[in-house]
């Protein structure tokens, strides 16, 4: 298997990927455009690309808009996956909030700086009710959960290498006197979100999300060494 650019349309080099020879004697080609218009950056990247292929780990540049992702997911993974009351809430917060500030980013460049953005426009101007104003944390928070776990399917899926949603800051969801519960498919979505914590964190969120503890009845034990 080895790798070559080609200089195309608009002086843009296109990589190829020659496999060799098919079962029919043809030659086996992959042409992967770039909008790379130097040839040593161009070659660069088809090293890195030839790479992947020898190891298997090469993804096809996706095709499909955010947006459009975000309708794959929920036909093919939510409407099998949620509960009915969780469906109609992820329906609306993309159709609300999400699609309309990110849904135009290709799949496969949406970044942690997009979403940073996301958070940081809900706290200010996310209110839909006609009324000025932003989320609460604890909503922002659960957006980050949401997209991560959508993003984490995508990554399962081989259409990202990684999730963008792993490497921002988690918006912190405050103490609140209000009693609330989470539905079973938010409850698993936070457990996505506490494994990038640390070990200890994640042990809690564990134990209060599988045990029901209250506020306060949930505390890390710590031992004195004699």
């Amino acid at each position: 298997m080895r790798a070559h650019v080609e200089k195309r349309s608009k002086n843009r080099y296109t990589i190829v990927i020659d496999k060799g020879r098919n079962a029919d004697g043809e030659r086996d080609r992959d042409y992967i455009p770039t909008e790379i218009t130097n040839k040593r950056k161009a070659e660069e990247e088809a090293d890195r690309i030839l790479l992947e292929y020898r190891n298997g780990t090469y993804i096809p540049p996706s095709t499909l808009t955010f947006s459009e992702y975000l309708d794959v997911w929920l036909k093919d993974y939510g409407s099998q996956k949620l509960g009915d009351r969780t469906y109609e809430f992820y329906d609306s917060m993309f159709r609300l909030h999400t699609k309309p500030q990110l849904g135009s980013n290709p799949l496969d460049q949406l970044m942690p700086l997009h979403l940073q953005r996301y958070y940081n426009c809900l706290r200010t101007e996310g209110r839909k009710d006609g009324k000025p104003g932003g989320l609460s944390e604890s909503t922002v928070f659960k957006h980050h959960c949401i997209l991560h776990k959508v993003l984490k399917t995508a990554v399962k899926w081989k259409m990202i290498r990684e999730n963008p949603a792993d490497f921002v800051e988690i918006p912190m969801r405050p103490d609140s006197d209000v009693a609330s519960y989470y539905e079973p498919d938010q409850a698993v979505a936070m457990l996505e979100c506490a494994k990038n914590e640390p070990i200890d964190k994640y042990a809690m969120v564990s134990i209060a999300v599988y045990g029901g503890t209250r506020r306060g009845e949930n505390h890390w034990p710590t031992t004195t060494r004699h």
